[in-house]
């Protein structure tokens, strides 16, 4: 709820004389007063006379009642609320009184500054009463709480004492501000009311129909008892960039997401993908995103939009806004007000989530990007997350649409863990209490066997697995399948026969097929949406297929006909899901794979198979389908890929014949048997694959991502040729695990190259932590590597290895830390050796103070997850500390404490006493005036980072306080705001996320006359379709580099010549997260050698802080 919607039902004929009454009345002579006058000498309750406290409340309460008289749609707060909501109203006006400001600063604050402080002024009872609303409440509270500011500073400026030197500014800003509220009552209708009561029903319904998932294995046949909450069931993946300034960085899911508007996110099948969209879905309809980095999204409205939906025809057209929601059976479409998700986009709202891109078929995929790209150039403010399989896109497939790319990869062993206790703890809530115990014994017991059998822990790699591994080890009493195939066929066999038997569940309607009956028609399903590309099929179209396997089945056709069949596919297997009223789809596209690959095998479709295998869809097929196989077949399917790769490569058809040679080797990790000579054949093909060509992640995955069946082709230390040899070899043996894979890691411990050492480290949570830090670990030198610790046995661990620099505190070792254990931990680990000079925490919820960290020589600290009550004053006293990067709902203001004398035993490293500090990253800092109150004390820095929007006036006040800023990344939410920001001529590196308002792109040379290298993200103002760089040109001669990244048309470039790169218009440049990463990766700038006496170079001296090469365009 809007300031401004409540200023549509209170106007300023009803909210001023309100507000007026809370001051006293000027009497004669009070003109002569030529300075500011205090607000405690205003307001009218110091004179008992005039106003009592009772009176204040009744001023309240009218607000309150007028602002819910014309409600026009549901009431925000129940009646029973409204008091409430007053008193809470009261409570904080009170405060008026004992803020100690004068009226010229009040009016500087601006209505949300002045709101701010009187919260923060009011007494622990008003407090309270704030806190006892619910969120409707403190809501209409908040709004109203700041029309009352917005008419108590329109007061102000109309007394006569008000000083004539703030006046004239102020009171145009402030009438502008009241005129607009009045103005509204005007142009808003009831539209705003019933598109807001449709909002909230939507969201709720979204929230509704994303909030559960699916536990493999818990009793499919009853729909409420297979279901966990989003909440519990989610699980933070790791990701990693795929190309640009940060390819390579390994980054939780959430903080990869909060890095680009625009996001295309790969991950194999039942990697999580589709449970992410859910999350992130339900999270922003929820507002639940606050205090994480993707708090900007809060207020975002989400439309899941699933393409095998979209797509679920061949002629079926992509929807525009006005079909989002009946495109994908949400059925309160019809209550949709018409033109509703084009105002929700137009207002930059808009969260496009976009799932499955790989299952359309081929053919539509083209029109899919087209149509996603047109969505984009017309509400260019949306925020948009594309998923996909790895190998259905080419790398960079949405690059014109300035789309970032990232990887989901594999679970680690600590990841692996905290999933099998998350499912464990859902299944806890489906049984009586007296069985929870023994379910926390097979917990014990599960995670016990994935640490001690490295073949059970090479399968649980992927969401889906480790669910799979969970249900079965449960359903056979612990005993569990050593390979894939057999996990699928043994999880085939639980939800299809053993479940309904077990639990002596009856049939419906006297229909009772064997269970290769089942297999047989869900076979036939699964080979038909194979066959037509498709991810859903036709209600119709599904019974038609039925209809045609009934006569091989006489006992089934003689009990009932294909619609009550199919029905009771659909209710029993656990492997039928029913997305819209008329379609149908399988519960995983690997079941549906593995179901398609029998019905090939039982066809001896083997050419077929052959002839498609080149596309994505049919990849994980050809491997089942090798795994269904008996030793003459298979030998038929390898012919045919090999033979079939070797005329691509003769025909030069790019890259599909190593794909092709990929997969016949990858095969051989699902064969049964298989002769030697063509066992040997395979593998001579595949040893021909090494190495993979230079600089191509993908390449290495895909090696990868064969098996541990590619260890036969990775060579030994001795036979590598070179450093990227080296490192892709370690690369692929850390992340296959097991004794093999760690025979060979032994080989390259005394590997120089630090691209080696670095894998070796990211490798240590595929494999047993002691055994894996003594003989590999404790053998590598640690220098520049980054350790990252996964849980409290790895920081044990530690004490088996040498040196240890960088140190990651993983989120699961926060997980295993009680309450504000951890950096008394961490502390305490190295309190009798060297290091660490870096530390990243990467989950700070559970810190209660930062004083242990005090006793580690950090030159660069990061804090991610920050609370808003812990307090940050600590690492303000570390005298060596030269970078601080912390990212959260952090405090206001941040740098409280940032001028503080350090205590004597802390080191001094100026007269001032203010800290080291070069570098200052802050990421979740609300746009408050008093954000930055405190960073004009940390006179040394030299580089600062706030890519959260600011109140751009107020922030570049604080930043003009500091004489060494030499680079700066600002989010500004429109350029009017800098049109009162004071000059900035220090810096030098200016990167600029912002709207062009109307004031045009004039004021950025006037504050910042001495910019050499910009990089701008340049989003236009409502009604225009075009960005215009002709106030620029006068940095054309001073500047060294532009780079614009906009998804308008940019006008005015000439006099920058081949000096200005437009993004996305020129193909494969860099994002504005590539280009500004280039000016600001901390992680690769050394850390200040001790020796150096804590000083670093001057950004502009041409040294490791001096400008970068701009970015190959």
């Amino acid at each position: 709820m809007e300031p401004i919607s409540i200023g549509a039902r209170v106007s300023s004929a009803v909210a001023g004389p309100l507000v007026r009454r809370l001051f006293r009345q000027p009497g004669p002579g009070a003109g002569l007063v030529g300075s500011p006058v205090r607000l405690d000498a205003l307001v009218a309750w110091r004179e008992k006379s005039t106003l009592g406290e009772a009176e204040v409340r009744r001023v309240a309460e009218q607000l309150v009642r007028e602002a819910l008289r014309n409600e026009p749609g549901e009431p925000p707060v129940a009646a029973d609320e409204e008091t409430a909501v007053a008193d809470a109203l009261a409570g904080t006006l009170h405060s008026l009184g004992d803020i100690g400001m004068d009226e010229a600063q009040a009016v500087r604050l601006r209505p949300d500054g002045l709101a701010l402080v009187l919260r923060r002024a009011a007494d622990e009872t008003a407090r309270a009463a704030v806190r006892h609303l619910s969120a409707d409440g403190e809501a209409l509270y908040d709004s109203l709480l700041e029309l009352a500011c917005l008419h108590i500073l329109h007061f102000f400026t109309r007394r006569e004492t008000f000083p004539a030197a703030t006046a004239v500014e102020t009171v145009r800003m402030l009438d502008e501000l009241v005129q607009r509220v009045d103005q509204a009552l005007t142009r808003l209708t009831d539209q705003s009311a019933e598109d807001a009561a449709f909002e909230k029903r939507y969201l709720a319904r979204l929230a509704e129909k994303h909030g559960r998932l699916r536990i493999f294995g818990v009793d499919f046949s009853d729909p409420g008892r297979a279901q966990w909450p989003l909440g519990e069931a989610y699980l933070s993946l790791e990701t990693s960039q795929t190309g640009g300034a940060y390819a390579g960085t390994r980054r939780r899911v959430e903080e990869a997401l909060a890095l680009h508007p625009r996001v295309m996110l790969r991950g194999e099948a039942g990697s999580g993908k589709t449970t992410l969209v859910q999350w992130l879905a339900v999270s922003a309809a929820t507002r639940r995103l606050s205090g994480t980095c993707l708090e900007h999204l809060a207020g975002h409205v989400p439309f899941v939009l699933p393409v095998r939906t979209l797509t679920r025809t061949p002629d079926a057209k992509l929807p525009g806004p006005g079909s989002f929601l009946s495109s994908v059976g949400q059925l309160i479409h019809e209550e949709e007000p018409d033109g509703w998700t084009l105002r929700v986009l137009r207002s930059g709202r808009g969260m496009l989530l976009i799932d499955g891109v790989d299952e359309a078929p081929e053919a539509d995929r083209e029109r899919v990007r087209a149509w996603v790209a047109e969505l984009l150039g017309l509400y260019p403010e949306s925020y948009c997350l594309v998923t996909s399989r790895p190998s259905a896109l080419e790398t960079g497939w949405l690059q014109e649409s300035a789309f970032s790319e990232v990887m989901l990869l594999d679970l680690s062993r600590h990841d692996a863990e905290r999933f099998v206790h998350r499912w464990h703890a859902a299944v806890a809530t489906t049984v009586p209490a007296r069985e929870r115990a023994a379910v926390a014994e097979l917990r014990d017991s599960l995670v016990n066997t994935l640490q001690t059998k490295p073949d059970l822990r090479q399968l649980a790699t992927s969401p889906l697995l480790c669910a799979l591994i969970c249900a079965l080890h449960r359903d056979r009493h612990r005993e569990l399948p050593r390979n894939r195939m057999a996990l699928y066929e043994a999880a085939l066999t639980m939800l299809l026969l053993r479940r309904d038997e077990e639990r002596e569940v009856q049939p419906p309607e006297g229909i009772n097929p064997s269970a290769p009956a089942e297999m047989r028609m869900l076979q036939r399903i699964a080979f038909w949406l194979l066959q037509n590309g498709r991810a859903e099929v036709h209600r119709g179209s599904a019974e038609r297929i039925v209809e045609r396997a009934l006569p091989a089945m006489p006992q089934v056709a003689e009990s009932a006909q294909a619609p009550e069949v199919l029905r009771f596919l659909l209710l029993r297997t656990g492997l039928l899901l029913q997305p819209t009223e008329n379609t149908l789809s399988f519960v995983h596209r690997v079941f549906q794979d593995f179901l398609a690959a029998r019905q090939i095998v039982e066809d001896e479709l083997f050419g077929l198979l052959v002839d498609n295998a080149h596309k994505d869809q049919w990849e994980d097929v050809v491997r089942m389908t090798l795994g269904h196989c008996r030793e003459r077949e298979c030998a038929e399917v390898l012919d045919g890929l090999l033979e079939k790769g070797e005329a691509a490569r003769r025909a030069s058809l790019g890259l599909r014949w190593r794909r092709l040679h990929l997969l016949a080797v990858s095969g051989l990790e699902y064969v049964t048997t298989l002769g030697v000579g063509m066992r040997e054949k395979t593998q001579t093909y595949g040893r021909a694959l090494w190495p993979p060509p230079e600089d191509d992640e993908r390449a290495v995955r895909l090696l990868a991502d064969v098996g541990p069946v590619v260890l036969d082709i990775v060579p030994e230390a001795a036979e590598v040729r070179g450093e990227r040899e080296a490192e892709a070899a370690v690369q692929i043996a850390g992340r296959l695990g097991g004794n093999r894979a760690l025979h060979l890691l032994r080989q390259y411990r005394d590997h120089a190259a630090r691209g080696v050492r670095q894998r070796l480290a990211d490798a240590w949570g595929n494999f047993d932590t002691v055994r894996y830090a003594g003989d590999v670990l404790s053998h590598v030198s640690l220098d520049g590597v980054r350790l990252h610790l996964g849980d409290m046995r790895e920081l044990a661990a530690l004490e088996q290895l040498g040196t240890v620099c960088e140190v990651v505190a993983g989120s699961g070792l926060a997980a295993q830390c009680a309450r504000g254990e951890l950096a008394e931990r961490l502390a305490g680990q190295f309190a009798a050796r060297r290091g660490p000079e870096y530390l990243r925490i990467e989950d700070c919820a559970e810190l209660e103070s930062l004083v242990p960290l005090q006793r580690l020589p950090l030159r660069q600290l990061e804090l991610l997850g920050v609370p808003e009550d812990l307090d940050l004053a600590p690492v303000l006293r570390m005298p060596r500390l030269l970078r601080l990067t912390v990212q959260g709902r952090l405090p206001e203001p941040l740098l409280s404490g940032a001028g503080e004398t350090r205590r004597p035993e802390e080191g001094n490293t100026g007269s001032t006493g203010t800290p080291s500090l070069r570098e200052l990253r802050v990421d979740g800092l609300r746009a408050e005036p008093e954000g930055l109150a405190g960073v004009g004390q940390l006179r040394g820095l030299e580089r600062v980072m706030v890519p959260r929007p600011t109140t751009g006036a107020d922030a570049l006040a604080r930043l003009a306080e500091l004489p060494a800023l030499r680079s700066l990344v600002l989010h500004v939410t429109d350029t009017s705001e800098l049109a009162r920001a004071p000059r900035l001529p220090q810096v030098r590196q200016l990167a600029l996320r912002t709207v062009v308002g109307e004031a045009g792109l004039g004021p950025l040379p006037e504050v910042f006359p001495g910019a050499e290298n910009v990089v701008l993200a340049l989003s236009a103002r409502a009604g225009s379709r075009s960005v215009d760089l002709t106030p620029l040109h006068r940095w054309s001669t001073c500047v060294r580099y532009v780079a614009v990244e906009s998804p308008h048309r940019v006008t005015g470039r000439r006099p920058f010549a081949d000096r200005l790169h437009i993004r996305p218009e020129r193909a494969g440049g860099p994002t504005f997260a590539d280009m500004v990463g280039s000016y600001f990766d901390w992680s690769a700038t050394p850390l200040v050698p001790e020796e150096d006496g804590g000083e670093s170079g001057a950004p502009d001296t041409g040294g490791p802080h001096g400008p970068p090469a701009p970015p190959a365009p």
